[in-house]
């Protein structure tokens, strides 16, 4: 409950006008203060500073731990980490320093849009103001479990809009697959199957209509998923990687820990590394929940309910 308190003391101002009839704290220092615009001021203060304290933000991980055992498409070499000085050097004095060597896309890693289109952003060219939005995760995990070759389609996105809110402007999209689970297991994660002298690789992604009517009709600065690629494992033309780039949005995989996260309400922020001219990096992605959406909305009926008293 929101509340404040003022001693009994306060300085009565002249002119001041009450209410008899009220009652309780509001009432108690509506006794020491005037109708003045320093009065409304001084409450508003009040206010603020109680929603203040009662103030809440929970902050989400959305990134895999980045190490030896990091996962990513096949063909990208395993990052290398050693060890230059770790112990006490001159006078004594503690000191650790690491030398490691990465490829940009493995682990939790953002791909910029240069990936997959020529004439896009290289990593270091993406605007910051890009690497933030209100987040929307789309839980897909019972269709993934029931079909590794699941597709997200355009009308799986209306029918959630549908069933929720629209996806918001500047929004960071994701899809939960449930494959964080699997991860950092190779063989989980893509899920091999030999077909005569090709190897295919399994897992859910999006269909080329989802990203289709997206481009079209919203306006989302990312898609992640918690799976290696956007595109289905079995794609071989890499549709959804070229659409999303070329149309200068960037793609976040192996995100982590989606199942934390609320279906809308959130804000992302991807930590994206500045790379000169890379097709991507490691990201530190993460997101924050606002809890005192609710007491912002009390207090601010209340402080209008006082400032009415007042001018009444």
């Amino acid at each position: 409950m929101l509340y404040f308190t003022v001693s009994r003391s306060a300085r009565v101002s002249p002119g001041t006008v009450c209410d008899s009839r009220s009652s309780g704290t509001v009432a108690d220092y509506c006794k020491g203060v005037g109708t003045n615009m320093t009065s409304l001021v001084t409450l508003a203060c009040i206010l603020c500073a109680c929603v203040l304290v009662r103030s809440e933000v929970t902050v989400i991980d959305l990134t895999h731990t980045l190490g030896p055992r990091s996962e990513g498409y096949p063909g990208n070499p395993k990052l290398n980490f050693t060890n230059i000085r770790r112990g006490e050097g001159y006078l004594g004095i503690w000191q650790e320093m690491n030398w490691f060597s990465v490829a940009e896309h493995i682990g939790t890693h953002f791909d910029a849009p240069r990936h997959f289109c020529v004439d896009a952003w290289k990593a270091h060219e993406i605007p910051i103001q890009r690497l933030v939005g209100p987040a929307v995760v789309i839980n897909l995990t019972a269709e993934a479990a029931s079909n590794i070759d699941f597709g997200v389609t355009n009308e799986t996105l209306i029918a959630w809009e549908n069933d929720n809110v629209p996806i918001p402007d500047k929004a960071f999209l994701f899809f939960e697959f449930g494959w964080a689970r699997r991860y950092p297991n190779w063989h989980r994660m893509f899920n091999p199957r030999q077909r005569g002298r090709v190897q295919e690789i399994h897992y859910p992604g999006l269909a080329h209509s989802a990203v289709e009517w997206l481009v079209a009709n919203r306006n989302v600065h990312a898609v992640g998923v918690d799976t290696p690629s956007p595109d289905l494992g079995v794609s071989k033309t890499f549709i959804v990687h070229r659409m999303l780039c070329e149309n200068e949005v960037v793609i976040l995989e192996n995100v982590a820990n989606l199942d934390q996260m609320p279906p809308y309400g959130a804000m992302a922020y991807g930590g994206a590394v500045k790379l000169r001219d890379g097709s991507g990096g490691p990201v530190r992605l993460f997101a924050t929940v606002d809890n005192s959406a609710g007491v912002f909305s009390f207090s601010a009926v209340l402080l209008t309910l006082i400032i009415c008293f007042h001018l009444a």
